[in-house]
């Protein structure tokens, strides 16, 4: 099997990667709506579930674009806080009411959430084989709310450093955020290896600052995509180890 030789770090994506959701978004988001809908109405505020599901979605969609192109990140509460502002709130009853939101949306996403198969036992032979091992996650949480992810899922343990674009200001493939990764472990591009599911965001990102790639992905659908011999791809976790050796 090629190889990935003389390898010393390997960074992960999260998201898609590590973990997915055992509900799909669109369930997870009009659950959350129900509730962020019950709080306004007990709040005083006579705000229609359709309109503040409409007006998040392309208040959304807009802020990730313009942040996308940027290469910058935003944090989900600032978001939230503009959204309650758009919707008629002042800007005081706002900044009371958006930890509670944040909440809300931050259970509904982590009570589905669960580990992709072969990732735990992955993760602990590449522990085994002392490879240093980071994460960047592209997220508007915040670094908290992905660390108790990680907890919640008991592997938090296994990363010698985690990277969350919320905190960092900065998000993938902005290549800043890889090198702060590698920075972080000690480590160099060419003896680093990225695995991602996303060839833009993840793969492209990675290999911009010279570092190695895997991509989680369906073999046939992805080979042609990607269009680039040097990016190995896998369709489970656990198939990385065939193409890394220190």
């Amino acid at each position: 099997m090629d190889k990935f030789y003389d390898i010393t770090a390997i960074i992960f994506d999260l998201g898609d990667t590590l973990v997915t959701h055992t509900i799909d978004e669109a369930s997870r988001e009009e659950d959350a709506s129900k509730e962020v809908q019950d709080l306004l109405s007990r709040e005083g505020y006579s705000i229609s579930e359709v309109f503040y599901r409409q007006l998040k979605m392309e208040m959304w969609r807009n802020w990730k674009e313009d942040f996308a192109r940027s290469g910058q990140e935003f944090e989900l509460e600032l978001f939230l806080n503009h959204l309650l502002c758009r919707l008629g709130l002042k800007q005081e009853e706002a900044a009371r009411l958006v930890p509670s939101i944040t909440n809300i949306i931050y259970q509904s996403d982590l009570k589905s959430l669960v580990l992709k198969p072969t990732v735990k036992e992955t993760l602990t032979k590449l522990e085994d084989t002392s490879f240093k091992l980071g994460m960047i996650s592209n997220s508007s949480y915040s670094y908290d709310h992905i660390v108790e992810i990680l907890n919640r899922l008991t592997i938090a343990h296994y990363f010698d450093s985690v990277l969350v674009s919320s905190r960092e200001k900065i998000r993938k493939p902005n290549p800043v955020i890889f090198e702060k990764a590698l920075q972080s472990l000690g480590a160099s591009a060419n003896s680093a290896v990225f695995v991602g599911d996303d060839p833009q965001v993840d793969i492209q990102g990675a290999k911009s600052v010279g570092m190695k790639t895997i991509l989680l992905a369906d073999r046939k659908t992805e080979a042609k995509r990607l269009n680039d011999s040097d990016t190995k791809t896998v369709e489970q976790v656990a198939e990385i180890l065939g193409h890394i050796e220190k």
